[in-house]
């Protein structure tokens, strides 16, 4: 007789799912999200179908979707001279190259760089004069890397300049993104009070003292800790290491450095084999109006397209120019709501440094002068010049918390002190 109720224990494995099984139920899926992590399907697919899988079999099957997606756009190679073509038709004035790999008879490819001309316009006309360089890996069968160009308009949002499918990360191919960047974007011989911030990846090195050897290279400190920490792991030191990335001056670098030295001399040793000149605050020169010791902004834009990075060529570079289409029409509408003078971004970064004022004891000398003592420090700040000397207002163009306090002494507000680079209008000319 039928007895409904059963009390053995359930058991999720199930030998008869198969890889094709779980393709077909999930194709769509992996489709629209190619990035899907391999843990996250395996739960979901025990979830809708009550089956436990390995880890394995997920990525086993994610693989054979996304092979097959890839097999259907094959022929892609072949079409990118009449998509080249097609891209300066629709985007006139914008720069479009292939080249072809010289070691190989027939027609292989090797690289390709794009630099859409209302990327190019904006970035000339309303951005300051600096550049993150960076590049990723593709992340489909399809192999290679991708190099990019990227800053931040006046909101410091990211601001895509260009970008390049290449074989590999080299000087050679460094070289080449950079000669077609520099005619580009008219970076004059040896690019003097431009700056550029990279990682610690030689061939980029290398061809950065080749084109810009005049201009102002900054490395990321994130990737320098990195490295040093894999010597020095102790939690004290990663809190030594970013006073002295972000020492507003020589001062303060001399002081946080022989902190530093006295607790670890090994460690210091190590950390003076780069440069502080590329790394700290300290040592970045005035006029750039950025005082990042890192190179997030090129981290952001990997993110932003990683979805993108998971398809073939065409594909991928056809999502890359819709969303940065779309995203210099949206800016362009956004800031159509704004009522005040200066960015929101920036003015929620002056809001932060406004709070940091009740630490700062002021004493003026009845005209443009100040001192401020800030806690176990003293510095001087004159709202004539828009100077201080702790060196963070002229290096980042926004009033360091202690020309704010100077500033609340004569009821004047800060907002109206910061540089016109961050401003509403300056916005709007990098997305007309």
């Amino acid at each position: 007789t039928y007895n409904p109720n059963h009390h053995c224990c359930p058991v999720l494995k199930n030998k008869r799912l198969s890889t094709s099984r779980i393709c077909d139920n999930y194709k769509s899926t992996i489709k629209a999200n190619p990035a899907w992590k391999a843990r996250a399907m395996k739960e979901t697919i025990q979830e809708d179908m009550g089956v436990e899988i390995s880890l394995t079999m997920a990525k086993r099957a994610k693989a054979k979707v996304i092979r097959k997606v890839m097999d259907a756009r094959s022929g892609e190679y072949s079409k990118l001279f009449d998509y080249a073509l097609e891209l300066k038709r629709s985007n006139p004035g914008s720069s479009v190259h292939i080249a072809l790999d010289p070691e190989e008879e027939d027609h292989v490819f090797q690289r390709m760089y794009i630099c859409l001309d209302a990327c190019r316009r904006g970035f000339l006309d309303g951005c300051r004069r600096v550049i993150g360089l960076d590049g990723c890996f593709l992340k489909g069968p399809m192999k290679g890397e991708l190099l990019s160009a990227i800053w931040r308009d006046a909101n410091n949002q990211i601001y895509p300049i260009a970008w390049a499918v290449v074989e590999y990360e080299n000087v050679n191919s460094w070289k080449w993104f950079l000669g077609h960047l520099q005619k580009d974007l008219k970076i004059p011989h040896g690019a003097e009070g431009w700056v550029f911030l990279t990682d610690k990846q030689k061939g980029l090195l290398k061809a950065i003292d080749l084109f810009f050897p005049m201009a102002e290279h900054r490395m990321c400190a994130r990737h320098i800790y990195a490295n040093w920490r894999k010597k020095h792991r102790l939690q004290e030191y990663q809190k030594r290491f970013w006073k002295i990335a972000k020492s507003c001056n020589e001062i303060q670098f001399n002081h946080y450095t022989n902190k530093l030295a006295a607790k670890t001399p090994k460690g210091w040793a190590d950390l003076q084999k780069t440069e502080p000149v590329h790394w700290c605050w300290a040592w970045f020169k005035i006029g750039s109006n950025r005082e990042s010791v890192d190179n997030n902004v090129s981290e952001s834009f990997n993110s932003w397209i990683i979805d993108a990075r998971f398809k073939p060529i065409i594909a991928m570079l056809e999502e890359i120019r819709i969303m940065v289409t779309r995203r210099i029409q949206e800016n362009m509408s956004n800031s159509d709501r704004w009522a005040m003078t200066t960015c929101p971004n920036i003015l929620r970064k002056v809001n932060k440094i406004r709070h940091a004022t009740q630490y700062c004891h002021v004493l003026w000398n009845g005209a443009n002068g100040f001192e401020v003592r800030d806690k176990k420090w003293r510095f001087t700040v004159d709202l004539g010049q828009k100077t201080c000397s702790c060196r963070y207002w002229q290096v980042s163009g926004i009033p360091c918390r202690h020309a704010c306090a100077a500033l609340f002494t004569i009821s004047d507000e800060p907002n109206n002190y910061v540089n016109t680079c961050f401003s509403i209008d300056q916005y709007k000319i990098t997305y007309q």
